[in-house]
């Protein structure tokens, strides 16, 4: 009965995890503050990020992201994303 309630409790996060929004702020890029621990992550692709750039922005696409998360660690980031998925 204990392993039942374990993967019924299990299954439910998951669930939650993969099935439910996750809320985020949007703000402008205008709005934020930079200082020497934030940093703006562009993860547009190359030439959207090129055609309309953002100030200050460390343009990384999503592709690249597990290879320089490292480089990202410790630091307050403000995401900049597309608006739409391909």
């Amino acid at each position: 009965m204990n392993v039942l309630w374990f993967v019924g409790l299990l299954g439910s996060f998951l669930l939650y995890k993969n099935f439910f929004p996750t809320v985020v702020k949007c703000i402008s890029p205008d709005l934020i503050e930079i200082d020497e621990e934030t940093l703006i992550v562009d993860l547009r692709d190359y030439h959207i990020a090129a055609k309309f750039p953002i100030k200050e922005a460390f343009v990384l696409p999503f592709a690249y992201l597990k290879r320089y998360h490292k480089q990202l660690m410790g630091k307050k980031l403000h995401i900049v994303a597309p608006d739409t998925s391909s």
